[in-house]
């Protein structure tokens, strides 16, 4: 014990600074833990509130989906109450601009015939719930069936767009230029629709699974597939021939998209030379009678293969066929221009023998052109 009246000794000064890091430290690390407290409490409130704001845009995007499918269903509901003569929008489109108010939000539409078809509907609608939109589209076939008509109706076409890609009207032009989107739209689904048919038509017979991958370009194992399942003794694997000729629902066509004027307007809309022109509408009118003539002996498969037959060659081949007579022509009209230039070195007679051969070989080019590509 220290003597009373005498100071206890000082520490070492080393003994203290050790101390004071001690402090230091431990000020430190309460710091950094207070500060990690904060950051990690800041993180999850802000992914909650972007939760909260994820979840609201996914409410009002939802909602406004479901207020333009509302008006789409009061519209057909309107529409399929009364016959086809007595709607509303008979004598010009209906562009309704003004918002009808709908389940917090509203929408506008535009309804009208749809160009070129009967008894068929072009619907839009936009539907608008806060700061998000949505448009859809229906061409729709109209029936005078009332449950029919409310329970299922006969969409031929719908799309989508969203809020981005949505006008702020429905009105001239901007309908016009839509539904012209629309129809490109329509007319690939057809063509691609088309392509697949007629992979199937060719698939449909080859029961034989070999056959059917070297159809598609698959590779075949080398050591084969067997043409028949293994079946137990007695088990038949034959496979029924398909039906060539399905008997006609309701005995009315299938033939939806017969549609003659259309034809005649494609034919005359795509450039082709008078003489070609000439040929494809007599192809036709060949056809056209063929066709007519299947429908009223109420041989509909084989009118819709006359058609399709028909379609076929026009998308796939006569704008091809046309393509090469052209470059027949420009040819034909480079030689001439040679000739042209050669004409001072000729006689009379023969410059107009050249000239003549140059346009036969031009006809016999064009012959075997279209001979090469008949119409059906």
């Amino acid at each position: 014990m220290t003597p009373r009246g005498t100071s206890r000794p000082r520490l070492p000064s080393p003994i203290l600074a050790v101390r004071g890091i001690r402090s230091g430290i431990a000020m430190g690390l309460v710091v950094v833990i207070i500060t990690l407290l904060f950051l990690s409490v800041f993180t999850i409130l802000h992914l909650m509130r972007g939760t909260g704001s994820q979840l609201t845009y996914a409410d009002a995007h939802v909602r406004s989906l479901v207020i333009a499918e509302s008006g789409v269903n009061l519209l057909l509901a309107r529409l399929m109450s009364q016959p086809w003569e007595d709607r509303w929008f008979r004598d010009g489109p209906d562009y309704h601009g003004t918002p009808i108010p709908c389940e917090g939000g509203s929408f506008i539409y535009a309804i009208q015939d749809t160009p070129g078809a009967t008894c068929t509907v072009d619907l839009w609608v936009k539907g608008e719930y806060r700061s998000t939109r949505r448009l859809l589209f229906y061409r729709v076939r109209y029936e005078d069936l009332l449950f029919k008509g409310l329970t299922s109706p006969a969409f031929q076409f719908a799309a989508d767009l969203e809020g981005e890609r949505a006008p702020s009207t429905l009105a001239p032009p901007v309908i016009d230029d839509l539904t012209g989107k629309m129809n490109e739209l329509l007319d690939r689904k057809l063509q691609t629709r088309g392509q697949i048919a007629d992979r199937w038509e060719g698939l449909a017979d080859k029961v034989n699974p070999a056959t059917i991958l070297t159809a598609l370009g698959a590779n075949v194992p080398t050591e084969g597939i067997p043409a028949k399942s293994v079946a137990p003794p007695g088990v038949s694997t034959l496979v029924s021939p398909r039906p060539r000729e399905p008997v006609p629902s309701g005995g009315s066509s299938n033939l939806a998209n017969y549609d003659k004027n259309r034809l005649w307007d494609w034919i005359g809309k795509q450039g082709f030379d008078d003489e070609y022109a000439a040929y494809l509408r007599a192809a036709a009118v060949r056809n056209f009678m063929a066709i007519d003539v299947q429908s009223r002996l109420q041989r509909y498969a084989e009118a819709e293969r006359i058609f399709k037959a028909f379609l076929k060659f026009l998308m796939r081949h006569a704008l091809r066929v046309q393509g090469l007579r052209t470059t027949a022509r420009m040819k034909y009209q480079a030689a001439l221009d040679d000739l042209e230039a050669q004409a001072g070195s000729l006689t009379p007679e023969e410059y107009a023998a050249r000239k003549a051969a140059l346009y036969q070989d031009y006809r016999n080019e064009l012959e075997g052109i279209t001979n090469a590509n008949p119409a059906p």
